[in-house]
């Protein structure tokens, strides 16, 4: 992880807050349905409702010639862009999209499935269409196309098989579901690979502390938490 420009991408969702696209005086009601839903266990995503992935699904090539659409329309897969931890900021556009499982008897094979769903939804057409359909206001163009010009870097900077490794590495954590003291219903694996990055994140979209501070601090955490379970880079 360390090898992604995430400074300069929370730099740019710091530029995104401040366009008055979301803030925290943002309207709450749609944020108190999702968390309801995500509590349910049901799918759902942080800035629209849950139909509207279907309609952005149909409209996006990449994403309707994949199996991960099938796999998120029966459940197999619950799909959140951004949440918003409490913070009242909503709308959120996330470094890297991230897909999580909710199905009980869930495998490997079904995680790296949400891995490939997730790589999926950072198709340039996909990402502007949540914005057309979630009911938010859309962000001016340079600052989507700042956006989409980083998370087009993120990816090609990370190692093509870094995704299936982490699985590897994770998945005796998958099943832990006492881990994650935020979404019960979810497994473990949302804690461990997103929250490090939402924890500090967060704190500078509160402009508590700088991006830099809070891209070195989450930095720092993975580097632990990698080495800690045996995956330290050689």
């Amino acid at each position: 992880m360390d090898q992604w420009p995430w400074v300069k991408t929370l730099e740019a969702h710091v530029d995104f807050i401040d366009s008055g696209v979301s803030s925290p005086a943002a309207p709450r009601e749609s944020d108190e349905v999702i968390a309801e839903l995500l509590m349910q266990g049901s799918v759902a995503m942080s800035q629209s409702e849950p139909i509207n992935v279907g309609v952005i699904m149909d409209r996006d090539k990449t994403l309707r010639e994949t199996r991960q659409k099938e796999y998120l329309r029966s459940g197999t897969i619950q799909f959140v862009p951004g949440a918003d931890y409490g913070s009242g900021i909503r709308g959120l556009v996330a470094p890297l999209g991230f897909a999580i499982l909710k199905r009980p008897d869930a495998t490997k094979k079904d995680y790296e499935a949400a891995f490939e769903f997730a790589l999926s939804w950072l198709t340039e057409d996909a990402q502007r269409d949540v914005f057309e359909f979630s009911g938010g206001l859309p962000a001016s163009t340079k600052t989507m196309d700042n956006l989409l010009k980083l998370a087009r870097e993120n990816m090609a900077k990370s190692p093509p098989d870094y995704s299936l490794q982490l699985i590897d590495a994770l998945w005796p954590l998958v099943k832990d579901t006492t881990k994650n003291v935020l979404f019960p219903p979810f497994p473990a694996f949302v804690n461990v690979v997103y929250d490090i990055q939402a924890g500090w994140g967060e704190k500078a979209w509160l402009k508590q502390i700088s991006p830099q501070e809070a891209m070195n601090n989450a930095a720092n955490e993975t580097r632990k938490l990698i080495k800690d379970l045996g995956f330290a880079k050689k």
